[in-house]
């Protein structure tokens, strides 16, 4: 198994363990289950309206990153 693969799957563990909801992905020769599929459905459901409302934010209102120039317009 090539090492990059290796990591990549002990890192899905890992933020699994950390209750994560990130979407499950299918790894070569490894199709996800029914309840990885079912998993995915339901957190792509959720997914979609925030980013949906996000995406609203930025086209009407002008949301956009703050830029500063320095540490006091940070702390001001």
């Amino acid at each position: 198994m090539p090492i990059a693969l290796m990591l990549t799957r002990k890192n899905d563990e890992k933020l699994g363990q950390q209750n994560n909801k990130v979407l499950h992905r299918a790894y070569r020769n490894t199709p996800l289950t029914d309840r990885q599929k079912q998993e995915n459905k339901q957190r792509s459901s959720i997914r979609y309206i925030v980013e949906r409302t996000f995406g609203l934010l930025k086209q009407h209102h002008g949301l956009a990153k703050a830029r500063y120039l320095g540490i006091e317009r940070k702390q001001n």
